[in-house]
């Protein structure tokens, strides 16, 4: 039903089809703005890349330091309400200007691209490297799987935009299987294209437990665990083994600075997406096994390892301020 009504959008005139779009945009920046708070929107829509009926609208929300927790949650809560009426709406980014530093020193190269009026007015663009680019691209596959294997003409203009960012030239089709060998020449280090599709393919689907009890080895493991640590972690530690797994695991150089990268990321989106867990995620237990894994990085990168591992605890004070927050606000009405 879905691409029917995404085939009948494409035949009408540009200017009706993004006319909600437009709308939705409008009322969210004004929504934010009446708050005294900074909102605008990133990704597909700032690019120009929409594909109406099928893409959905990113905002990044700024927080000034003088600006009340009250006012963030009157926002979060009237646009929780608006997302009911208006589907169309998406992610919501929250970066408060205390967290820049912390923020500036994790968000990955490639996903600070696609917010260029943050990189504009708050955080300074970073060198980007290619373990960067697998990460990404990681991230992007696993948002986008449902798409990709579902209906990957209709993702021909992101996928595009995508291998365009890391300097790669884009397959003739976009199914799972022509995306993941043309990254070949950045990930062939870590995996073979024909694992990483096996891989991906479960994985994405949901099915890690698959994965997990098809890897008997340790080597086995070790391609799940640099290809998505953070799901690894959950499963691992949902069974209790990630320790078990950690005390006999090896990693090289390499290695290790593709799980940094990874981590980066994880942490990256903890900070800026926290207004969506739920008070009753196990999220503390989480951030300690990301400190255990931290702990098997080791020779030329303990630098990095040991200032990520601060910047876990940071995260972790800022999951207790929140709280306790959260706790001294009353309920709040929507605008």
């Amino acid at each position: 039903m879905q691409i029917l009504i995404v085939n009948i959008l494409s035949k009408l005139p540009a200017s009706l089809v993004l006319l909600p779009y437009h709308l939705a945009n409008f009322i969210v920046v004004t929504m934010a703005s009446l708050l005294q708070l900074k909102c605008w929107a990133r990704n597909s829509y700032y690019f120009k890349n929409i594909v109406p009926g099928l893409s959905d609208i990113d905002f990044t929300l700024f927080i000034p330091s003088s600006s009340p927790e009250s006012t963030l949650q009157l926002f979060l809560t009237s646009y929780k309400d608006l997302k009911k009426i208006i589907p169309i709406l998406g992610e919501v980014n929250i970066y408060k200007e205390k967290e820049l530093p912390l923020i500036e020193k994790l968000i990955n190269s490639y996903e600070l691209k696609r917010d260029p009026l943050l990189t504009q007015n708050y955080l300074r663009s970073k060198k980007a490297d290619d373990l960067e680019k697998i990460v990404y691209m990681l991230r992007m596959i696993e948002s986008d799987f449902k798409s990709i294997t579902q209906r990957s003409h209709l993702r021909r203009k992101k996928w595009t935009f995508h291998f365009k960012e890391i300097g790669l030239t884009p397959p003739e089709n976009f199914d799972l299987r022509s995306i993941i060998n043309s990254l070949d020449t950045l990930t062939q280090e870590f995996i073979l294209s024909s694992q990483l599709e096996t891989i991906l393919s479960k994985m994405a689907k949901g099915h890690i437990s698959l994965i997990y009890d098809e890897a008997t080895t340790i080597e086995q493991m070790k391609p799940i665990i640099l290809l998505y640590p953070h799901r690894w972690l959950v499963y691992s530690n949902g069974l209790n083994q990630t320790e078990h797994y950690l005390e006999q695991i090896e990693f090289n150089t390499s290695e290790e600075n593709l799980i940094l990268s990874h981590i980066r990321w994880e942490l990256f989106g903890l900070i800026t997406q926290r207004h969506n867990l739920s008070k009753e995620s196990n999220l503390s237990n989480y951030l300690e096994m990301i400190i255990k894994f931290l702990d098997k990085i080791k020779g030329p990168h303990q630098e990095s390892r040991e200032a990520l591992i601060q910047m876990v605890k940071d995260l972790q004070l800022l999951m207790i301020n929140d709280f306790s927050d959260s706790k001294n606000l009353s309920s709040l009405p929507a605008l």
